[in-house]
């Protein structure tokens, strides 16, 4: 059921993936179930700038067509580029860095709250107890495996949750329409890991879900921020990155824009081999 797919920079992974998915062939092939994309070179340097592209390692001619697309049903729909800047805002937003963001107050945090107010911010529902700031915990344990060989078990606890029961599967199962997750869906991003391995730092992200038109490219991007930053942080190298969804799914039932997307892409790849 788990299918694999791997490539050097984020948008010939996009491509790998939207093909194999897409295509009639391959589709009775490909399960929508444990979509897995390693990118085994997201970063082609670590770097303090603000814009992505920058830095991460991308296909810029496929990236840029992306990027002026429009994709989503009516109500949602907007350019990739758009897509890709929402994603990255909740996940790393603009200006603020892993150790920079102060811990809230005790709080009741709402399931509309950014991914990155969990990661830095999380508080469990439970008011006398001082939110956590998971990110700022990791890095400061990779800043130590970083420069020490004692690296001792809690490399094995490098993670950070997004999912939390109490908020975000308590009330689905409360719903009196059991087919129904009713108006706030729990966050699609669950679970971060991070390992670390001849000074290389890993990135391991878990979706429940994931839209590969609209929110899946950007989602892997949002996470070649994330990984340039804890880089930044701890002073490791970076290394690859990994997405599991657990279910794979479009905006559309026909995925048309995707298709549409794919199809410019075979055709530009086509006419270079002509030539």
């Amino acid at each position: 059921m788990a299918h694999l797919i791997s490539d050097n920079n984020f948008t010939d992974a996009y491509v790998e993936a939207l093909r194999q998915l897409l295509e009639p062939d391959l589709q009775k092939r490909i399960s929508p179930f444990f979509l897995i994309t390693e990118i085994k070179q997201p970063l082609n340097v670590t770097s303090t700038s603000e814009n992505y592209k920058d830095f991460l390692n991308l296909r810029k001619d496929i990236h840029e067509e992306y990027e002026k697309r429009e994709f989503g049903v009516a109500s949602e729909r907007k350019k990739g580029k758009k897509w890709i800047e929402d994603r990255i805002n909740v996940v790393c937003p603009r200006n603020i860095g892993i150790t920079a963001i102060p811990l809230n107050e005790p709080r009741n945090y709402s399931i509309e709250e950014k991914y990155w107010e969990r990661l830095c911010g999380y508080a469990a529902g439970q008011k006398p107890r001082e939110p956590l700031n998971q990110l700022r915990a990791v890095a400061s344990r990779l800043k130590y495996i970083a420069t020490t060989t004692k690296r001792g078990s809690t490399d094995n606890c490098l993670t950070c949750a997004v999912f939390d029961p109490i908020k975000d599967l308590y009330p689905i199962l409360q719903n009196p329409k059991p087919h129904q997750m009713g108006r706030h869906p729990p966050p699609c991003l669950t679970l971060l890991d991070f390992k670390v391995e001849n000074k290389k730092l890993h990135l391991f992200a878990m979706f429940r879900c994931q839209y590969f038109d609209t929110k899946a490219y950007g989602n892997w991007i949002s996470l070649g921020v994330l990984l340039n930053r804890m880089c930044q942080e701890s002073g490791l190298e970076p290394g690859k990155i990994v997405s599991l969804a657990c279910k794979v799914t479009f905006s559309t039932k026909d995925a048309k824009d995707a298709r549409e997307f794919l199809k410019f892409v075979q055709d530009v790849d086509k006419s270079r081999r002509r030539h």
